[in-house]
């Protein structure tokens, strides 16, 4: 997930969207993670990396997945993209798909 930590701090709805979708990703026992039990099918096997857009040392990744506006998900299955959208209200069902 690209990200830019002024922006989720400064918007509470977004920061709690931003907080659903790491949830997923979470692994089991850790504070935070998601209940819904098709999370628990997943059995630690989904992870997530954190990239901030800031960061001069990421402008290639930001570069090659074209992000505009953060937060950015990208969903890959064995390096190819499987989803690519800004995070709202309706990533995690996205995500779920």
């Amino acid at each position: 997930m690209f990200y830019d930590d002024e922006q989720e701090a400064g918007d509470p709805e977004l920061g709690g969207n931003v907080k659903k979708v790491i949830g997923i990703f979470l692994n089991i026992g850790e504070e935070g993670r998601s209940t819904d039990d098709w999370i628990n099918q997943l059995q630690d096997k989904a992870h997530m990396l954190r990239i901030d857009v800031g960061d001069a040392d990421n402008k290639d990744a930001v570069t090659k997945y074209n992000v505009t506006t953060t937060p950015y998900l990208v969903l890959l299955d064995d390096g190819e993209s499987i989803c690519e959208e800004v995070v709202t209200n309706t990533t995690y069902d996205s995500v779920k798909k």
